[in-house]
């Protein structure tokens, strides 16, 4: 476990975190997904926090064969399924997190975080 310090040191920008909504049936709604997550990218946050942050993690399950456990397992996930690159929050001192660092136009941003979203919709 790092410092206070040194843990502030490293996160850089501001989070957001994203509620995942459900619908009846249980599946992620993917239409209210994608909407919070594009209301928060035009808010101007540097990353968001998703998949589980406000306790949905129970309802949620993954994909026959994907096992996802730790931050690592799912940048790995998202890196092939998605072909989205992500850095896992230990490579910065903060396990269970995800940094989405960008420096593409908006329309690629786009693009990676609805890959991202059908990503995640697989795991439910």
């Amino acid at each position: 476990m790092k410092t206070k310090e040194e843990s502030l040191a490293r996160a850089r920008g501001l989070f957001n975190i994203a509620i995942t909504p459900f619908a009846d049936d249980g599946r992620i709604d993917l239409a209210g997904f994608t909407q919070n997550l594009e209301h928060m990218l035009e808010l101007g946050y540097d990353g968001l926090l998703t998949g589980g942050t406000y306790g949905e993690s129970p309802a949620m399950d993954t994909p026959e064969g994907v096992s996802i456990e730790t931050d690592a397992d799912l940048a790995r996930y998202l890196l092939h399924d998605a072909g989205v690159a992500v850095v896992p929050g230990t490579a910065f001192g903060m396990a269970s997190y995800l940094r989405l660092a960008h420096a593409v136009p908006g329309s690629r941003l786009q693009e990676a975080c609805e890959r991202i979203v059908a990503a995640c919709l697989r795991l439910a």
